[in-house]
């Protein structure tokens, strides 16, 4: 009995550490395809704003869940287990939450870090002349291209 017992208990604990793992995972691919998405939009707003009248717009609302491409008419809204932790336009932090897209379809360089409510990070920077993305984790890194590039 007392071997059934510990058997029961480590097959507990492997599959615990196992949950754990994969929720992980889950976390780091739900933020994947949040950062690729923003970068869709990102590229559908600089593409809108050349055919438009009037500069594009991202904005952010005030409880960071949710991002609203002007001219492109797109919106995401992020799950509840997402957010977006920090936004950082040009080469230091912004109070204001709007990234303005001129009618040649260029923007500032900005940051966006997302987070998941168990820890996972991903930061997407888009570079204001290019529209080009970058994907990272390294906050140290991001903040230094944002310092050379801002």
């Amino acid at each position: 009995m007392l071997e059934l017992v510990a058997v029961l208990v480590m097959l507990g604990l492997i599959s615990t550490l196992g949950m754990l793992a994969v929720s992980g995972q889950l976390d780091q691919a739900r933020l994947n395809h949040l950062a690729q998405s923003i970068a869709n939009a990102d590229r559908k707003e600089r593409d809108a704003s050349r055919k438009s009248p009037t500069a594009g717009s991202l904005t952010i609302d005030k409880s960071m869940k949710r991002l609203r491409y002007e001219n492109s008419d797109h919106t995401i809204d992020l799950k509840d287990n997402l957010k977006i932790a920090e936004l950082i336009i040009g080469s230091g932090k912004s109070n204001e939450r709007s990234v303005i897209f001129s009618h040649a379809g260029q923007s500032s360089t900005y940051a966006l870090r997302l987070e998941s409510k168990r820890g996972a990070m991903r930061w997407i920077v888009i570079i204001g002349m290019t529209g080009q993305v970058l994907f990272n984790d390294d906050s140290n890194e991001v903040r230094s291209l944002l310092a050379l590039g801002g």
